[in-house]
């Protein structure tokens, strides 16, 4: 059983130092913390300053999603009652059709047990439909689990270059910022890197497909990306497991909470991972880097991986370079380690051989 010192993200009251203690509610302020899912094994427990709202935009995203592959559905129905259509062109619309369908049964199935009561589709406002797409990191379920066979794979090619930054030391209490579909989080703690692993990220429908396959069991889900190029790849329904099996000694958690203010106590942590995080989560990094500095131990250390690649949101006097990076760091009181610039791949499926090139930074960072 683990013994880290949580905190109230509402009024940064301590919750107790214990899984079991952090699911009550605040003493201080009342603040309640749902925990999602059937099951204690498989539970996702909410660290949100106000839940209620966080699981309102999620139900509501959900239905979005229900009112999108509908109307996709109906346009691919009425597709295929157009006169003179070639063969092959009523078999691309019906795999498309048939995937569409398989999706959408199959991402209520991870999200019905933990977002029950839904919102119907019909009760959507613009903002939701405005909002980021339900299934806009999809592709790193299927990058994470089902396209990464060897150490050629996205993430090993990834977790090479925090290897070479990080060294062979422990880890020993690991926190991980944004950890998405949790492949390398897990590669990391069956690895025996980190003596406990505490991964967070706000994404429920990533982490509710990460919660079933790292506690061993298995995840059925469609692949059909829209830019297809061959008839005979346009689908292919995954059986998703986790490679090594499951992690079961308690050591392993998954938390939904904001990165940029983890709730847990000043001092908590050996080590803090950053991976494809600083540049889409926080505006501006200083900010970010002085609350990591905080949460570390004493010789404790700051790992990061990833691009630079801000959105049109972010200031432009806050869209660092690699070397501003280290610069921010340094000014938070971090020690800097000879950082690696590298292009990797980042989300090519397999199916249409589609994706991206990624200039990476990786570095190590020791708190003074």
């Amino acid at each position: 059983m683990t013994f880290v010192q949580a905190v109230c993200p509402r009024c940064a009251a301590p919750l107790g130092r214990a899984p079991a203690a952090w699911a009550r509610p605040c003493q201080a302020c009342g603040a309640t913390f749902p925990t999602l899912g059937a099951t204690e094994q498989n539970a996702l427990l909410c660290l949100f300053p106000d839940n209620d709202a966080w699981l309102v935009a999620w139900r509501r995203q959900l239905a979005t999603f229900d009112a999108q592959v509908r109307q996709t559905c109906e346009l691919l129905d009425e597709a295929r009652r157009q006169p003179g259509l070639l063969a092959a062109t009523h078999r691309r619309l019906e795999t498309f059709r048939a995937a569409s369908a398989s999706l959408l049964g199959e991402v209520h199935a991870l999200l019905d047990p933990l977002l029950h009561p839904h919102v119907a589709s019909d009760a959507v406002g613009d903002d939701a439909r405005e909002a980021r797409p339900l299934t806009h990191y999809l592709d790193l379920v299927y990058r994470d689990w089902a396209w990464e066979t060897d150490e050629r794979g996205e993430v090993a090619l990834g977790r090479a270059e925090l290897e070479a930054v990080a060294g062979p030391a422990s880890l020993g209490r690991l926190l991980i910022l944004g950890a998405g579909a949790g492949r390398l989080a897990y590669d990391l703690h069956r690895a025996g890197r980190a003596t406990e692993t505490f991964a967070l990220d706000v994404d429920v429908l990533l982490f509710a497909a990460a919660r079933l396959l790292i506690s061993g069991e298995r995840l059925f889900l469609t692949e059909a990306p829209a830019e297809a190029n061959d008839l005979e790849t346009l689908a292919v329904r995954h059986a998703l497991v986790a490679p090594g099996g499951a992690l079961t000694d308690g050591t392993f958690h998954l938390l939904l909470a904001n990165g940029l203010e983890p709730p847990f106590a000043n001092g908590t942590f050996d080590t803090i991972l950053t991976p494809w995080f600083i540049d889409v989560a926080s505006g501006d990094l200083r900010g970010l880097a002085a609350t990591l500095h905080r949460l570390l131990a004493p010789g404790g250390r700051w790992l990061n991986l990833g691009p630079l690649v801000y959105t049109h949101r972010v200031p432009f006097e806050h869209r660092f370079t690699a070397q501003e990076v280290v610069q921010v760091a340094q000014g938070a009181g971090f020690t800097v380690g000879a950082p690696r610039l590298a292009t990797v791949p980042y989300a090519l499926s397999p199916l249409n051989g589609r994706g991206r090139l990624e200039r990476t930074l990786a570095f190590a960072a020791t708190r003074g």
